[in-house]
């Protein structure tokens, strides 16, 4: 047999044997520990595109864009699960009777992100979370509407403007491990008319306002460790009004009231509470043989 008969014949092997494993290749059956390289979120930069996220997205998703969804409502269900935005700096803006809808059980993180409505920016309909951090949110009228309780997941960061109304209304509100939120409202900051307010370890609320009670809770106030709540009132009225307190010692307290009005009162007190602050001009227990001590912080 020639050299060149060899030779061809090699390279017809060789041929050969590469389409084999390439065909192989392409009929192997993918494993659960295969590498994943598509994107586990979604661009999204129109209308339709958010409001298809929502309802059925993936837990992530990145804006590409600015959106006016104007009477659009984007609904958030439960069984999503705790789903993720980052705005990349982008804004959500709409004038329906609420931007963003959460049902009972849902959760929602916005990081790097403003919302924008005419009306109420956040309704729940139940007990809900919200997180994330560089968060704006602003509306003309409540920022956020809680028909129970809710929850700002930890290390949260977020800030509430409310223009013509209420920052956060609600059955009850709680602030996770190391959240921090900030409210300026033209009424009132956090009105808790049914349940608790209780801030975790750590964690803040500061809020300005001018309406009657600028923190105002039905059922007790409730300071964690190394927490901090800081309200002002520039108007005519209190600062804060709660139905009772409880706080740790390490807990900060600053509450600054109106031109008639006082910093904290106080409608039931039986425990002896002391905390870092002051208030201004004075606090008022209506009944209850309690007492609420401020220290100054060395």
């Amino acid at each position: 047999m020639s050299r060149r008969v060899k030779n061809r014949r090699v390279r017809q092997l060789l041929t050969l044997l590469i389409a084999g494993l390439f065909l192989c290749g392409c009929n192997k059956n993918p494993s659960p520990d295969d590498e994943i390289t598509t994107l586990d979120y979604a661009l999204v930069g129109t209308v339709e595109e958010l409001v298809a996220f929502f309802e059925d997205g993936p837990q992530k998703a990145q804006l590409t864009n600015n959106i006016d969804i104007k009477k659009e409502m984007l609904s958030l269900k439960s069984e999503r699960g705790a789903v993720y935005i980052d705005g990349r700096n982008y804004t959500i803006k709409g004038a329906g009777s609420a931007l963003i809808r959460l049902y009972e059980g849902g959760e929602l993180h916005l990081s790097n992100i403003t919302l924008d409505a005419q009306q109420i920016a956040i309704g729940l309909l139940a007990d809900a979370k919200l997180g994330g951090e560089n968060c704006t949110i602003k509306s003309q009228n409540a920022a956020i509407y809680a028909a129970k309780t809710l929850t700002i997941a930890k290390s949260s960061a977020l800030s509430l403007y409310s223009s013509g109304g209420m920052g956060i209304t609600c059955a009850g509100l709680i602030l996770e491990q190391n959240a921090s939120l900030s409210i300026e409202a033209q009424t009132v900051g956090v009105d808790a008319d049914k349940e608790d307010i209780t801030l975790n370890s750590n964690s803040s609320l500061v809020t300005t306002a001018k309406g009657d009670n600028i923190i105002h809770t039905n059922g007790t106030l409730t300071l964690g460790e190394g927490s901090i709540l800081r309200s002002i009132n520039s108007g005519d009225h209190n600062a804060a009004l709660v139905g009772s307190l409880a706080a740790q010692p390490s807990a900060t307290l600053e509450l600054t009231g109106g031109l008639n009005g006082i910093g904290l009162f106080v409608v039931e007190q039986y425990e002896d509470v002391t905390v870092l602050g002051f208030c201004l001009p004075d606090v008022r227990i209506s009944n209850g043989d309690g007492s609420v001590t401020f220290l100054e912080e060395e």
